[in-house]
């Protein structure tokens, strides 16, 4: 037998991976799943509550120039379940309230509150949304007559700070007004 027949002999018996290739694969895979599926997860929590932050912000700038021209906070009417989107009365402004995953946005402070001090929370749904911010609560507030606001997690069952944006991480939220109010109100 010449050296190019055993060559030729040894490639042909190699055909495929051994087990001890294929199980190094399998570990290699499950340590990466093992760090991506928290990861993702977080993911997921993360921009399902940035669609809180987002209504919040949305009611922002109406709240504020009402503020500003009427002297008082006004009183919040969702625009989804006012059938005449017009027919908000002098101390109303109608906005979004809910959304796909957040359940509940409350004003506290307003129904013609003059103080400078305006908190509107938002409650997260209690199913569809990720485990981890299911029922929690963030709150976004202005003590200053709406020029500045802040946001931070929510007084009463707020949500866990990994979950807020960096932009809404203050830790200074107004508690006892929050606290008491009641989303179903």
């Amino acid at each position: 037998m010449t050296i190019q027949e055993m060559r030729n002999a040894s490639l042909q018996n190699q055909k495929g991976f051994t087990l001890i290739e294929l199980m190094i694969v399998i570990a290699i895979i499950g340590i990466l799943a093992a760090v991506a599926l928290p990861a993702y997860q977080d993911y997921i929590a993360r921009s399902q509550m940035s669609e809180a932050i987002s209504l919040m912000s949305g009611i922002r700038t109406p709240a504020t120039e009402f503020f500003g021209t009427q002297g008082a906070w006004p009183e919040l009417v969702d625009v989804a379940a006012d059938d005449d989107v017009d027919a908000a009365t002098a101390d109303q402004v109608d906005v979004t309230l809910s959304g796909k995953y957040t359940g509940a946005i409350i004003g506290v402070g307003g129904d013609g509150d003059t103080a400078d001090d305006f908190t509107i929370q938002a409650t997260m749904a209690a199913t569809g949304v990720a485990s981890q911010i299911a029922s929690q609560t963030v709150t976004m507030w202005t003590t200053d007559g709406g020029r500045n606001w802040d946001c931070g997690s929510g007084a009463a069952d707020g949500v866990e700070v990994q979950y807020l944006p960096t932009s809404c991480r203050d830790e200074d939220a107004p508690a006892a007004e929050a606290a008491e109010a009641d989303p179903d109100a």
